[in-house]
């Protein structure tokens, strides 16, 4: 549970590649992400609170060529696209889990 990554909600990521195509990128690689350094654990411990549930957790130990922590540096990105909003954790995971209820998944 204590991998860490930048993770972005999906709605944002769609948003911001739309509007890197719709300019036309310089580059031909971006690292996109939140550049919030977020862990397996702060996922876990947000889904149980908007969601009410707490998910069955199996643990195992990494494989030691595992990385262990990942935020990925968005800078290109932004000096080139200017700064774009990210949706908070929690609120991310709220939206989804409202699509989830919505749907009857």
């Amino acid at each position: 549970g204590s991998m860490v990554r930048g993770y972005i909600y999906v709605n944002d990521l769609a948003r911001i590649l739309a509007e890197m195509m719709s300019v036309g990128p310089k580059e031909q690689v971006y690292n996109v992400g939140s550049g919030v350094p977020t862990s397996i654990n702060d996922i876990v411990r947000c889904v149980s609170e908007v969601t009410g549930k707490s998910p069955e957790i199996t643990r195992i130990e990494a494989p030691t060529t595992y990385v262990k922590h990942v935020t990925l540096d968005i800078s290109r990105l932004r000096g080139e696209f200017g700064e774009f909003e990210i949706t908070p954790l929690e609120e991310g995971i709220g939206k989804t889990w409202e699509e989830i209820r919505e749907q009857g998944i």
